[in-house]
């Protein structure tokens, strides 16, 4: 449209202007001339800077929509970051704990070895034999720290489980003792717990008691209290269904 108006403002010129001189003439119309082509130029360009508009809006556009996104990505890892410093720091905290109470468990652990160690020589022989592997498991003094404390602690509570145990019940077996005749013979034997004990020979004439000491268990001869014995051993064993009253000695310390 500005190109008609130009072309049509260009004719109304000529037709002003042919009145005058060829050369004034000649001169308009390189103005002119030129005039048009600066139209047309303009015109084109114009044209280019809609376009070119046009693609800068949607370059922004674009753009903003990257900028929100990496805003929302930015705000995701701020999060996550946060909530990895978090976790980080309850697990430092588990850490401490465990590590706190690791060093006392060792101390208690030790402490306990230590007393089991010392215990053995007062239990009966019995109860003894069957602690034998659970002894072996136990560190030396000089380096307890061969063994991982959960096995460590494993072995302690299955000792106490069992020293436990046989001082809560009545044990009856069969074991080997020096006669009066001065040879060794087979005896049964009525563990009451941990403190006391009596023994019958097979033939129910040699008796006696023991009880722990600090040097380990006594044992003392009383063929006397052979009926006795040999009855609480048929009651302890069910083999004789009448339960009585027996009086036998006990020792409460040496």
């Amino acid at each position: 449209m500005k190109y008609r108006r130009s072309v049509l403002l260009f004719i109304h010129l000529f037709g002003v202007i042919s009145i005058w001189g060829s050369n004034d003439l000649n001169n308009v119309r390189q103005i002119v001339q030129e005039w048009v082509q600066l139209e047309k130029t303009r015109s084109l360009e114009a044209s280019l800077w809609v376009e070119k508009k046009e693609n800068l809006q949607d370059l922004i556009t674009a753009s903003r929509s990257q900028v929100g996104s990496l805003k929302q990505e930015i705000a995701s890892m701020e999060n996550q970051s946060s909530e990895a410093n978090e976790i980080r720091r309850s697990l430092l905290k588990k850490q401490q704990w465990f590590e706190e109470n690791s060093k006392i468990i060792k101390v208690f652990v030790s402490k306990m070895e230590e007393e089991l160690r010392n215990l053995k020589i007062h239990l009966p022989k019995p109860l003894e034999d069957k602690l034998s592997n659970f002894y072996l498991r136990l560190p030396s003094r000089s380096d307890p720290s061969s063994m991982g404390i959960a096995e460590r602690m494993q072995t302690v509570i299955g000792i106490l489980s069992m020293v436990q145990k046989f001082n809560n019940q009545i044990t009856v077996t069969n074991e080997i003792k020096n006669l009066n005749n001065g040879t060794q013979g087979e005896v049964k034997t009525l563990y009451l717990g941990l403190g006391s004990a009596y023994y019958v020979s097979t033939s129910g004439e040699e008796s006696g008691y023991g009880y722990p000491s600090k040097l380990g268990w006594v044992w003392k001869s009383k063929d006397s209290l052979a009926s006795e014995i040999s009855e609480s051993i048929k009651i302890a064993e069910n083999l004789q269904q009448e339960a009585r009253f027996i009086s036998l000695p006990v020792n409460i310390q040496e």
